[in-house]
């Protein structure tokens, strides 16, 4: 199986989705969180991708574990444009929600 028919993928992909539609409405001056939420969510799923065809199971744990640092981060950004009143509380809700739930499907494949 390709990375790309896998739940995780689909979620990561949701996720930069989520991202997209917060950062469309961000007003001016919030460059620097734009920034960061393209970052950390695309950074989810590339580096999914590269753990998935990794053969050494060592490797494979690296590449999961900075994608859960990733899917972290980007549920801190959702936060960051919760509390400067940014972004939506339906979509900041969601990509918490997706970002916590990547969390714990890496978690489980990475151990």
């Amino acid at each position: 199986m390709r990375h790309e028919q896998t739940i995780i993928y689909g979620k990561s992909i949701e996720l930069m989705e989520t991202a997209r539609e917060a950062i469309e409405g961000f007003p001016s001056g919030f460059s620097f969180l734009a920034d960061q939420l393209r970052r950390n969510t695309s950074s989810v799923g590339h580096n999914y991708a590269e753990g998935y065809y990794q053969r050494s199971p060592k490797q494979q744990r690296r590449y999961l574990e900075y994608a859960i640092q990733s899917a972290r981060e980007a549920s801190m950004s959702f936060d960051t444009a919760r509390c400067f009143a940014v972004a939506s509380a339906e979509i900041v809700a969601r990509g918490k929600g997706l970002a916590l739930e990547l969390v714990k499907m890496l978690s489980k494949l990475s151990r």
